[in-house]
């Protein structure tokens, strides 16, 4: 198998060659391309590796059994291919055989079997980690899909999880659950729709200006955290429950008063009839 390095007008390279891959119609001009079996076949196009191709104009191969076959593509790892998409991105693991493909233009795809990590912080304590759920990521979160340095996770089961570790709080003040009950009585609920869904889809709940002017919780006037919501529908669950109990005791007294005076009702009533026998008998 020779080894060939190639200086032309058309394109400049290095390779073991095994087939055709020299072949005029295989050199793009200004391209380049290093390896073994490899081929830039179209202009401005670059390939580096084993067995990569950059079948395109300005695309970009390197790694193992790589394709390039959109305009300005890139196809970087193992067995990755961007499927004719322009202006894609695929980088591909290897962490299995099948090929890696772009879905539509414009994209970037990924295989990372081992997780996704993004810090930003030089020491590596900030960041999001998308990963499996099968291990545990940078941050301690397990079976989270989408970890982040917050606490904060999305849940390998489709559940946000919102971090609420005491350790990380302070300022804490008691809450009166029948203010709560009073500002949830007046805030308005209804049923929308967001601007870029269809009218068909709809929703129920507060506006953030509401939910605002009512709590003053959150950040700005424009989001509500599910904490939030979360922490006055329990408050108002709380109040309810005092109300509920203090009402059951009342009625329970009630109760027990009422069949005081029933019981009393009943001896004035055996009474009465007594005296009214009394009364005939005389009589006759």
């Amino acid at each position: 198998m020779p080894s060939v390095t190639s200086t032309t007008s058309s394109g400049v390279g290095w390779s073991n060659i095994s087939g055709t891959q020299w072949d005029d119609p295989n050199i793009g001009e200004y391209s380049v391309a290093i390896g073994q079996d490899v081929r830039a076949s179209a202009a401005n196009a670059t390939a580096f590796g084993l067995r990569t191709t950059a079948a395109q104009v300005s695309s970009f191969a390197a790694g193992e059994d790589n394709t390039a076959s959109g305009a300005a593509s890139v196809a970087l790892g193992y067995h990755a291919h961007t499927n004719a998409r322009q202006g894609s991105f695929v980088f591909s693991d290897r962490s299995s055989v099948d090929t890696m493909r772009a879905g539509v233009n414009h994209s970037a795809n990924w295989r990372v079997s081992g997780g996704f990590r993004i810090f930003t912080s030089s020491n590596l304590t900030t960041g999001v980690t998308i990963q499996s759920g099968t291990v545990t990521s940078n941050w301690g979160q397990s079976n989270a899909v989408i970890s982040t340095s917050t606490g904060a996770y999305l849940s390998t089961a489709g559940f946000w999880t919102d971090v609420s570790d005491v350790r990380r709080k302070h300022l804490f003040a008691d809450v009166s659950g029948e203010d709560v009950l009073a500002r949830l009585r007046g805030l308005p609920i209804r049923t929308w729709s967001y601007r870029v869904e269809p009218s068909h889809v709809r929703h129920i709940g507060p506006t953030a200006q509401d939910f605002h002017a009512a709590f003053g919780l959150g950040a700005d006037k424009v989001t509500i955290a599910p904490i939030d919501e979360g922490g006055v529908a329990l408050a108002a669950a709380q109040a309810l429950d005092v109300r509920t109990t203090a009402q059951a005791s009342r009625i329970q007294a009630l109760e027990v008063e009422n069949a005081r005076l029933r019981g009393e009702t009943a001896d004035l009533r055996a009474r009465l009839e007594a005296i009214e026998r009394m009364l005939r008998e005389q009589r006759h």
